[in-house]
């Protein structure tokens, strides 16, 4: 009788931790907000980000300022600013904000079709850069994705509940069974 007990709880703690390794990990890289931006702060290195970022911080710059011409101005200061060590570190608030939208369960009577993050940090900064004594007061909200994509706000919000479960129960049901 014990060596079928003992067959049994080996099979039970193998599919456990067969399910364990990749929810413990999704749920440590991606449905974790510090793992997340872990995970996607090396895209601040990817070039087409940054000239993204770049250009946005222009456009938004000449939007707020109401002069077209300080889009043209700014653009090479953003360019600078999308290179540095401060992009990186601003980087990581932009990424937070991603992961607020897509795992926090959005407020009542929000616009949960559209993705904007709040660039005004980053704004601020490029026009400090640029030895222009004018802020912009904020939010500078740039739309990054919308519902046509399938993402709405908190789209990931009981799915990171139930993956933190599942990752939480496999491991502790391994550890007993084996």
């Amino acid at each position: 009788m014990r060596s079928f007990l003992s067959a049994i709880l080996t099979i039970v703690a193998m599919a456990a931790i067969v399910l364990a390794l990749p929810s413990v990990w999704v749920q440590q890289r991606l449905v974790d907000p510090d793992g997340f931006v872990s995970t996607i702060s090396p895209m601040a290195d990817n070039e087409q980000v940054q000239d993204y970022l770049a250009q946005e911080i222009a456009t938004q710059t000449a939007q707020q300022t109401g002069v077209s011409f300080t889009a043209g101005l700014i653009e090479p200061v953003a360019r600078a600013y999308t290179h540095s060590a401060q992009f990186q570190s601003d980087f990581v608030d932009v990424v937070s904000q991603q992961h607020a939208w897509l795992f926090n369960e959005p407020a009542p009577g929000s616009d949960t079709s559209v993705m904007q993050l709040d660039i005004t940090d980053m704004v601020n900064r490029v026009l400090a850069q640029a030895k222009l004594n004018y802020t912009v007061p904020g939010p500078i909200k740039v739309p990054l994705a919308n519902g046509a994509n399938g993402l709405e706000a908190g789209r990931y919000h009981h799915v990171g509940q139930q993956i933190t479960r599942i990752a939480y129960a496999s491991v502790i049901i391994a550890v007993i069974a084996g």
